[in-house]
């Protein structure tokens, strides 16, 4: 029992120290945008693992120690998303789109497509670095549609690279123009500003991190603590509220884009 316990505390610490290891090496660098630069990526990664980060618990680095070393493998028959210039993908415009005015109703699921991926990116961005705010994601929204075709660096413009690259996947995935991603990102301001009363200025942020998945069920717990203690506040009948909180956990076929009516947030103000 003794030998199986030690046996597990090893594979323990030394998967503990891939992860963080992960973390420390990809925390600053912008997605790959191709097979090419995610296997370069990978493969510096793997060598700077095995052969320069030294392990927490021992100072030295696998090679060194002569074992935790990770082997690089590379599987070309995978289907991967990447990035395809916004100029090479919009389409041209035509009157009915040009006749859209915004996107709400049903037109929310006729886009989740394009709208899945960059607020997708968003979220995922959020989660490794916490202390941005929803006016951080509002400025950068507004920004990358000043300039949409603009190859943002992401050492300078980290949060509007990510949304540039969350568009070209929702551009890969279903045709749109540049009016309609002008409007998707409209429709993503305003959730924004839906959820600005919220406290801790992450309304927005939290929220899409629960809808989309990403928290755990304490931390979508305390802010449907949250969402019902303000709507008492607030006079807010019950049924509403559950409206609202029932986006924090959308089941797969039963809450979907298109019935999410992002300005209910609006009345708890």
């Amino acid at each position: 029992m003794r030998i199986k316990s030690n046996l597990m505390n090893y594979e323990k610490i030394a998967m503990s120290e891939f992860d963080k290891a992960w973390v420390e090496f990809f925390k600053d660098k912008p997605r790959p945008r191709s097979d090419k630069e995610d296997k370069t990526q990978q493969e510096e990664f793997h060598n700077w693992y095995n052969n320069v980060r030294k392990q927490s618990d021992t100072g030295k680095t696998p090679k060194e120690m002569g074992k935790r070393i990770m082997e690089f493998s590379w599987d070309d028959s995978e289907d991967y998303d990447y990035y395809i210039p916004l100029n090479e993908l919009l389409v041209s415009e035509t009157a009915k789109v040009r006749g859209l005015k915004a996107i709400a109703g049903k037109k929310v699921e006729e886009y989740s497509d394009v709208i899945f991926p960059i607020e997708s990116n968003i979220a995922e961005y959020f989660l490794e670095n916490q202390h941005i705010k929803d006016a951080d994601i509002k400025k950068a929204l507004i920004n990358f549609t000043k300039s949409p075709f603009s190859e943002f660096d992401y050492s300078k413009f980290p949060i509007e690279y990510e949304i540039r690259f969350g568009a070209s996947i929702g551009a890969q995935n279903k045709k749109i123009s540049l009016h309609e991603l002008k409007l998707i990102v409209d429709f993503l301001v305003l959730s924004i500003e839906n959820r600005d009363y919220i406290p801790g200025e992450r309304g927005y942020l939290t929220w899409i991190c629960a809808f989309l998945g990403y928290l755990d069920e304490k931390s979508i717990k305390d802010i449907e603590d949250m969402y019902r203690f303000m709507g008492s506040f607030a006079n807010i009948p019950n049924k509403q509220i559950d409206q609202i909180i029932m986006t924090l956990r959308p089941e797969k076929d039963s809450v979907k884009l298109s019935k999410l009516d992002r300005t209910k947030f609006n009345s708890l103000k």
